[in-house]
């Protein structure tokens, strides 16, 4: 229901909140961590568009320990892709970058390429490299953002996704 919600009331809507809240909910009373964690990174993903970045830090928090839980590999790159993206952000530059790394790290795209349909539309190994590009920017090393940044443009083009193509550049 959230995504339907968000699309027809918008990300920032109440309702949208609520119904998050209430899958939440839902997903800790009946044990279901795959259900909780679709919640609570819908909750994430509303905080960090609302620019509610301390929230959305505590909430990607809670996605990593979830995600560490569930010993899911998958949703545990997804977390880390909730932290480094509030991470930017919120201007946590070493944050960023670090998460960032692990991103780069642990991601594999014959395993990981679906993570981008099923979360936040664009691929997470992009974002990782992207992301740590922008943070080694931000740090004065140009050089190492720039090939960063290359390998992440490398990456979309090789995944042929319009949208992780359009967030690399």
């Amino acid at each position: 229901l959230g995504p339907n919600v968000g699309i027809v009331r918008g990300m920032q809507s109440a309702e949208l909140e609520d119904v998050y809240k209430r899958a939440s909910e839902l997903g800790e009373r009946l044990n279901d961590d795959a259900a909780l964690y679709k919640a609570k990174w819908g909750l994430w993903l509303r905080a960090n568009l609302g620019r509610k970045t301390a929230l959305a830090r505590e909430r990607a928090g809670e996605l990593v320990a979830l995600a560490q839980r569930s010993g899911d590999e998958h949703l545990l790159l997804e977390a880390y892709h909730c932290r480094w993206s509030t991470a930017i952000f919120r201007g946590d530059v070493a944050s960023a970058i670090a998460d960032g790394r692990t991103g780069i790290d642990t991601y594999d795209m014959p395993r990981h390429r679906h993570l981008g349909v099923t979360f936040g539309g664009h691929d997470p190994g992009v974002c990782a490299h992207v992301v740590s590009g922008l943070g080694l920017q931000m740090s004065g090393d140009r050089e190492g953002a720039k090939d960063t940044v290359e390998r992440g443009v490398a990456l979309a083009e090789m995944l042929d996704h319009p949208n992780s193509l359009a967030h690399a550049l």
